[in-house]
């Protein structure tokens, strides 16, 4: 059963992420860059099966954070590869397939929907920002960038979890931004 499939990927994919902040705070390098190996290849195939799951079950908003999680993946492995953060034709071709979820993501009417189209488009407009505008100026800006959207991945899995597992985010809108605001607290004071 798919759905069990994406549940165990899932699952696992959660463990992934919190050993990736372990070892980050234990400054293991080495360790971390091969959990953060496994972890991109557990984030791409559950995002990909929560895709179809989503498309199978025609919940467009499901569909649309699918989508996100992989560009935002894409974006943070792109920070580690593009050491100058100079803009190239890949970074232009993820901005685009950017716009184009968002533009998928502005027909779904929800308030939910409403609320993330924002939340996006906000990353969106930040991510622009240091690619085009910012670039070469400061040394460590590529790290930082890697690490700004590999959370944005981190948020797409626990806010996955508390869709899927726990199946609460239907019901109390604050837990769609409490994994933001986690994450958010480790990243500013951790």
């Amino acid at each position: 059963n798919m759905i069990s499939i994406h549940a165990i990927v899932g699952i696992s994919t959660l463990i992934l992420n919190l050993l990736v902040f372990i070892t980050i705070f234990r400054r293991q390098k080495g360790l971390h860059k091969k959990i953060g190996y496994y972890f991109i290849v557990f984030v791409t195939t559950t995002s990909l099966l929560g895709i179809y799951i989503s498309l199978i079950k025609n919940m467009p908003i499901l569909t649309a954070i699918g989508f996100f999680t992989l560009i935002q993946l894409m974006m943070g492995l792109r920070a580690l590869k593009n050491k100058k953060y100079i803009a190239s034709k890949v970074d232009v071709l993820l901005l685009i397939l950017y716009i184009v979820n968002l533009i998928y993501m502005a027909q779904i009417y929800s308030s939910i929907s409403t609320a993330l189209f924002f939340v996006y488009s906000i990353i969106f407009l930040f991510h622009t920002y240091h690619l085009f505008y910012k670039n070469n100026k400061e040394s460590s800006l590529y790290l930082s960038q890697h690490i700004d959207h590999m959370i944005g991945v981190s948020v797409s899995v626990v806010t996955a979890f508390f869709i899927g597992a726990i199946g609460i985010l239907n019901k109390f809108f604050i837990f769609w931004i409490i994994p933001t605001i986690i994450f958010y607290f480790f990243a500013k004071y951790l």
